[in-house]
């Protein structure tokens, strides 16, 4: 399914922001920044659109516009962001009369006169803002992020911001967060932006530019299909994973993975579900795309459980997938070391089994006397068994744990410290 959302953006101030990624000011040099189409030189009617970028992180999508808006007319920008990806949301679709399915602007068809301007890909009604007076409350271009005053949707709130002084890299930033479009961090996001008049008149400015280049207006009823169907590149809003794999060797492991695209990604992160909890257990840098790899050593026998975590820029983190790996028990059997030892509440022992039997797990003191019985029961093959010892009603001293198997039997000692 896929979701294009529409904003109006004839912004007519510009910001600084409290987010910490990127500053919301309306410049588009941050470094976080990724560029999905370009149209150097492109506009119309004075205004320029020249590049569109996108960054992200773990809520918020920031979407930032290189170019020129108008501070004497009402004409302005029209931007369609297009979200794709398994549960994405559901849009209008393609050549579909988009007018009068918004409020403001553009998007109000020309009160009805002109409604039937078509988007070329699957577009959604909704209408962030209209005019920058309306939202923004002022005509200064003053370097301050605001929200957008009718711009909140599903309860959360739209900022934006603007430097129209026409230098490089400076245009119309967005903030917006990911709940108020409907949208996680497995989707991805295209775009388009229009020049256009508050009577739905379209220009020949566009970003990307498609047919543009070499065609006259588009205006009233425009019918995007007809001037080279433009939108921008798709950018994921994190990353797109292809493949998450493992192999093993003895107690070693390989988790393998493959990243088809990624954005803002700082390192991964393999974690392990240790303790009832996860537990990070391999780092990997980012690499700009391709085949990653993390070595995992020492496992358990039986089955052991991981996923990926992938680092944003600010701290963020995202979990993607999970793998098993099934690490067999070599000979009859294997004991852990017991944990923690020495103790004064309870302590863990674990074990494994190559065939599946019947065991009996006991405590003795250091006279031979067995003093509990902590399990008896079936244990599986090749699954790693965790037994309690509860050192409530044994004096301080050692005690030697004695684990008895169909065909074997195996001790180890442990201490309680009262």
């Amino acid at each position: 399914m896929k979701k294009l959302f529409t904003i109006l953006a004839l912004l007519l101030v510009s910001a600084t922001s409290a987010f910490a990624q990127p500053t919301v000011n309306g410049d588009c040099s941050d470094a976080d920044y990724v560029t999905i189409a370009s149209n150097p030189g492109g506009g119309a009617w004075g205004l320029k659109t020249e590049a569109i970028k996108v960054a992200k992180n773990g809520n918020n999508l920031y979407l930032c516009i290189v170019g020129t808006v108008s501070t004497t007319d009402g004409n302005g920008f029209g931007i369609f962001l297009n979200f794709t990806g398994a549960g994405s949301p559901t849009g209008l679709a393609a050549g579909t009369n988009l007018g009068n399915n918004g409020d403001g602007h553009f998007m109000g068809g020309n009160s009805g006169a002109n409604v039937a301007f078509k988007n070329s890909f699957e577009t959604d009604s909704d209408v962030v803002g209209t005019r920058a007076a309306a939202y923004l409350g002022s005509t200064v271009m003053d370097g301050t992020s605001r929200s957008l005053a009718n711009g909140t949707l599903n309860g959360t709130n739209i900022s934006a911001a603007a430097d129209n002084s026409g230098a490089a890299n400076k245009g119309v930033e967005f903030l917006i967060p990911y709940a108020a479009v409907e949208v996680t961090t497995s989707h991805s996001v295209e775009a388009l932006v229009m020049i256009t008049s508050d009577s739905a008149y379209f220009s020949q400015g566009s970003c990307p530019a498609g047919a543009f280049k070499v065609a006259a207006d588009c205006g009233f009823n425009c019918d995007l299909a007809t001037k080279g169907s433009p939108k921008s590149s798709s950018s994921p809003l994190a990353i797109a994973l292809t493949s998450l794999t493992n192999q093993v060797n003895g107690d070693h492991a390989t988790i393998n993975w493959v990243v088809a695209s990624e954005s803002n990604i700082t390192h991964y992160e393999v974690e392990q579900f240790v303790n009832n909890a996860w537990k990070s257990v391999a780092s990997v840098s980012a690499a700009n795309l391709g085949n990653y790899t993390a070595e995992v050593k020492g496992l358990s026998a039986g089955l052991n459980n991981f996923r990926l975590i992938a680092v944003e820029k600010d701290g963020s983190r995202i979990a993607y997938g999970n793998t098993t790996v099934l690490v067999e028990v070599p000979g009859t059997h294997v004991v852990n070391a017991a944990y923690p030892n020495p103790f004064a509440g309870t302590a863990t022992v674990e074990f494994a089994v190559s065939a599946a039997q019947n065991v009996s797990v006991e405590v003795y003191n250091v006279l031979g006397q067995k003093v509990a019985t902590i399990f008896e029961g079936s244990v599986a093959a090749n699954s790693t068994k965790a037994i309690e010892i509860n050192a409530e009603g044994l004096q301080s001293g050692t005690y030697i744990v004695r684990i008895n198997g169909a065909n074997y039997s195996a001790t180890q000692r442990v201490s309680v410290v009262k």
